[in-house]
């Protein structure tokens, strides 16, 4: 398992499964330029952890760095791999 945690609540991993590759250069390079942007110190917290996911980092170091529990870096983590740059956006809040 390529996130060297356990699954969230509700949520099954393959531990066998292989990491995934590094995300394409333009996708990086788009990552790079949200990070450079960003105006939410949020959204540049969540792009600062795939951008060092992509460097190699396990998940305990992105949380030390980040000043983040691991579960948070894991769930941006599993976000982004499953909707690419647009899953790490605010999402709409009601109020």
């Amino acid at each position: 398992m390529w996130f060297n945690q356990a699954a969230p609540i509700g949520e099954v991993y393959d531990a066998t499964a292989n990491p995934p590759e590094t995300a394409p250069w333009p996708t990086i390079q788009r990552l790079q330029r949200m990070y450079d942007r960003a105006e939410n110190p949020r959204l540049q917290r969540r792009v600062q952890m795939n951008l060092l996911a992509q460097d190699g980092y396990e998940t305990a170091e992105i949380a030390r760095v980040t000043r983040q529990s691991a579960a948070t870096v894991r769930r941006w983590l599993h976000r982004f791999e499953a909707e690419g740059c647009t899953g790490l956006e605010e999402a709409p809040r009601s109020g």
